[in-house]
């Protein structure tokens, strides 16, 4: 067998180096180095697995009930951070940044008082732009806390639409998902005009006091216009604008006479700002002699959109049933069956648009069929329910994509549940290829103790134990639905109850009253570029709170540092050349570059079964003996041999190799083992 050698009679397969997660191979063909499960770890360095970093809450609780959206905002206040959420405060949803003192501050006018509904943003002409498909389209200006709304006529976003939508694509606006009054558009794209001054030329002579004028266009002349007429780079005069056709508007009598050429230009913008403009009438046309702003995603379905955003000079377009791009003249449909299904669910990194399809996670670069990449964990995404998938964020966070779901569950071979989890978050590291799994328990109320039905206590250890509980727990069960994960269902097996060292428990300060967090999902993920470090990452929580992960040794939901459960399970070992034949397992190594208290547990025969050897692992090598269940038994034995580490506290842990020794039989398998 590859990996095996023969030691004084025995022999032992060396793990001189670990991978990621692998659930797409059987366990006959399956790499000694990946694991067929595992929680809430990752890999730094190429070949050793360690435990996650925490999470910590960021700035201080606002008593937010609900998050809208987060995003970056570089701006030039020198007391905003630049990082802004939208949340819900004592029932006014507001527009919130951080202070440079770390606190939370509310924006006034038109950043609060907006409708409870998810915001997206763009960057353009260094100003922020929000649409929430409910309240009128609006920006943030560059000095971090002016806000204007589409009802200003000297701005960006004047007659713009509704919208849910909004992207920024070769010196244009695009809004998606947008209303024309109350005629709702959900597959439908407008665009602006580049910033412009010059709106429209005069077209003939006109004489003194005549209050209709010839132009040009007037596509992007709105009644109420104040409008400055320039010839020679000299202002001439000013028009008031109440009407218009498509040749002419109607203005004030004009004070001077006006000739052919002369131009139009938005008042205050010919040596100053000069502002995005909107077609008066953006409904999408089968005129073909009219240039509308619009265009319409065509395809199978109707869903509002999903993906409004550029890559690799096109803009992508896309709802849960079409892909398409855009490059200014050419609408490009992806016929490849696969679309983001979820809002939230893309995002861009290393020149690709990675995003979550109802079969898992692509990347797509924007002129090639998407690429599926999530192949080793399908097992994650096919047992999610279609909720799940199309509430799916998605992160990055150094060489990594972070994928949450809400809730999945997942299968033995044989059909029955292994797992059932909630708040999972998939990671893809880009530079091994590998994936890892993690889950979180978010505190619904962090300012309120849990039961006493809840907790821990202190002198607890890490034991079989035959009540259910809550994880993360101090108990792990041999059931396989048993660990220390947010699990929906843990059960537990009465039959092996072995308690375990105390040194794997906790103190009181860190874990207080061993307390356990109850559910709340990760709705959201936003990249912070701080001036400490550009690469901070931060998630959404239906708790009302925004956290940043991947932060410390503990889960600090503020206040209260829960314990990280950590669990690796390799893949099932056939242990015999014939393998047929049963093996005696005798010892265990391991090597941990750090950490302590952590506790083996094996599976026999893919039983689904796993259950503790006495000793913990702790940081260098540690060997640890493989002894018998029962008093009647004088060795272990199996065919297949599967090795399960596990550990919760607050401190870090590094998994870098691993040995099994065991002595091979002539012994065939008995029936049903």
């Amino acid at each position: 067998m590859d990996g095996s050698q023969s030691t004084s009679g025995s022999k032992s397969i060396d793990f001189l180096y670990f991978d990621g997660i692998n659930l797409s191979v059987e366990d006959s063909i399956a790499k000694k180095s990946e694991f067929s499960y595992g929680e809430n770890f990752r890999s730094l360095k190429l070949g050793s697995v360690e435990k996650r970093a925490g999470y910590i809450r960021l700035a201080n609780s606002i008593s937010a009930t609900a998050n809208y959206g987060m995003f970056y905002f570089n701006n030039t206040s020198s007391t905003n951070n630049g990082f802004y959420r939208v949340s819900t405060v004592a029932a006014t949803t507001s527009i919130y940044y951080l202070k440079s003192d770390n606190t939370w501050v509310s924006l006034t006018g038109n950043g609060t008082s907006l409708h409870a509904s998810n915001i997206f943003t763009t960057e353009a002409e260094s100003n922020l732009f929000i649409v929430n498909g409910v309240d009128k389209n609006r920006y943030i200006s560059k000095d971090g806390s002016t806000v204007t709304t589409s009802d200003t006529a000297a701005g960006h976003l004047y007659n713009s639409p509704i919208a849910n939508k909004i992207s920024y694509y070769k010196d244009k606006l695009y809004v998606g998902s947008f209303y024309i009054g109350t005629t709702y558009y959900p597959t439908s794209i407008m665009w602006s005009s580049k910033p412009l001054g010059l709106i429209t030329l005069v077209d003939g002579d006109h004489d003194t006091g005549v209050t209709e004028v010839n132009v040009t266009d007037t596509k992007y002349v709105h009644t109420s216009d104040v409008i400055q007429v320039y010839r020679a780079g000299t202002l001439i005069t000013t028009l008031t604008v109440s009407a218009k056709t498509e040749t002419s508007i109607t203005v004030t009598a004009t004070s001077v006479s006006l000739l052919s050429s002369d131009e139009l230009w938005v008042n205050n913008s010919y040596d100053g700002t000069r502002f995005f403009r909107w077609s008066s009438n953006p409904q999408s046309g089968s005129e073909n002699a009219k240039q509308y702003d619009t265009l319409k995603l065509s395809g199978s379905g109707s869903s509002p959109l999903t993906i409004l955003d550029t890559i690799n000079n096109v803009l992508v377009i896309a709802n849960k049933e079409t892909l398409a791009t855009w490059n200014e003249s050419q609408l490009v449909s992806f016929d490849a069956g696969v679309s983001c299904v979820s809002e939230r669910g893309y995002v861009k990194a290393f020149g690709q648009m990675f995003f979550v399809g109802y079969n898992g996670l692509y990347s797509f670069d924007g002129s090639s069929a998407p690429k599926l990449l999530s192949a080793k964990v399908k097992p994650f995404f096919t047992g999610a329910n279609k909720a799940s998938l199309e509430g799916a964020a998605i992160g990055v966070k150094g060489n990594s994509i972070l994928v949450s779901l809400a809730e999945t569950t997942l299968y033995n071979s044989d059909g029955s549940i292994f797992k059932e989890l909630d708040n999972v978050v998939l990671e893809l590291n880009l530079e091994q290829n590998n994936w890892y799994s993690h889950c979180f328990s978010l505190d619904v109320n962090s300012s309120s103790s849990s039961s006493a039905s809840s907790s821990v206590s202190p002198s607890s250890s890490l034991s079989h134990s035959s009540s259910s509980s809550l994880s993360p727990s101090r108990s792990i069960s041999s059931s396989p639905s048993a660990s220390l994960s947010p699990s929906r269902s843990i059960s537990s097996s009465p039959s092996s109850s072995l308690s375990i060292s105390s040194s794997v428990s906790s103190s009181p300060s860190t874990s207080p009253s061993g307390s356990i967090p109850s559910s709340a999902g990760i709705i959201d993920f936003e990249t912070y570029i701080a001036e400490d470090n550009a690469d901070r990452l931060m998630f959404n929580s239906e708790n009302g709170e925004i956290y940043e992960i991947f932060k410390g040794n503990a889960d600090d939901t503020g206040g209260n540092n829960f314990e990280i459960p950590w669990r690796v399970d390799l893949s099932p070992i056939t242990l015999c050349s014939q393998w047929e034949n049963q093996a005696f397992p005798s010892k265990i190594f391991t090597e941990l570059k750090s950490g302590n208290g952590a506790q083996i547990f094996l599976d026999l025969n893919t039983a689904n079964s796993f259950f503790p050897i006495q000793g913990n692992v702790s940081k260098g090598v540690t060997t640890v003996s493989i002894v018998p269940r029962s008093v009647g038994e004088s060795e272990v034995q199996c065919r297949i041999l599967t090795i399960s580490l596990r550990e919760i506290s607050t401190r870090a842990l590094k998994l870098s190799k691993l040995k099994l020794r065991y002595n091979e039989t002539g012994q065939q398998i008995v029936p049903n083992s």
